[in-house]
């Protein structure tokens, strides 16, 4: 099978704790954003 290169949200949903991230963490912050990471999981569990 030759190497096929994964895309950079595969490799954040691979590193991302069961599809979890750290979407708590920023609940948490005061901030009114999420980070990079966490808005492509957000994507892929279908929350825009």
């Amino acid at each position: 099978m030759a190497n096929v290169q994964k895309s950079k949200v595969e490799i954040i949903k691979e590193n991302s704790n069961g599809l979890r991230g750290t979407i708590a963490e920023g609940l948490s912050r005061e901030t009114n954003n999420f980070s990079h990471e966490d808005y492509q999981i957000l994507k892929f569990h279908g929350i825009y």
